[in-house]
């Protein structure tokens, strides 16, 4: 995944705003459940997160086709959720992604963490029907236990 011209000039500006965003006020789900496939309606994250979060998810928006929702406090559903939650001390650096057909939850560590899960994610994606799909369930850089 590349950065556009645009993401990068906003960064260097200090200040990222989602353009074409919509309100908070606006959103309704858009999330249609087809079987087999999983829809991106919205992407978005908390208004307290940091610049360059904002930055990459602008990026993912822009490749997976997605609108962009502003002015949230927490997570809405239905919706891609962007979250930097950090590490534990002592612990690791890494990121989960939580997926099913209703959203999804993307939390990292930091900023670069959250740029590796984005961009794992642009190589995971399949399109079915001119839309991105993953697949469902966990994805993540660290070691897994199932039980």
């Amino acid at each position: 995944m590349n950065f556009t011209r645009r993401g990068a000039m906003a960064l260097m500006a200090g200040t990222v705003t989602f353009p074409s965003a919509i309100s908070a006020n606006e959103f309704e789900s858009t999330a249609e459940v087809s079987e087999g496939s999983s829809v991106f309606p919205l992407c978005t994250c908390s208004t307290n997160q940091d610049n360059i979060l904002k930055f990459l998810i602008v990026e993912f928006a822009e490749f997976f086709n997605c609108k962009l929702l502003n002015g949230l406090e927490s997570n809405p559903r239905c919706c891609v959720w962007f979250q930097i939650v950090g590490a534990a001390n002592p612990g690791s650096a890494g990121w989960h992604v939580w997926h099913q057909q209703g959203g999804t939850i993307i939390t990292a560590t930091d900023a670069e963490q959250m740029k590796d899960a984005i961009r794992k994610l642009s190589i995971l994606s399949r399109k079915l029907d001119e839309q991105h799909t993953l697949p469902i369930g966990i994805i993540t850089n660290f070691p897994v236990t199932a039980v």
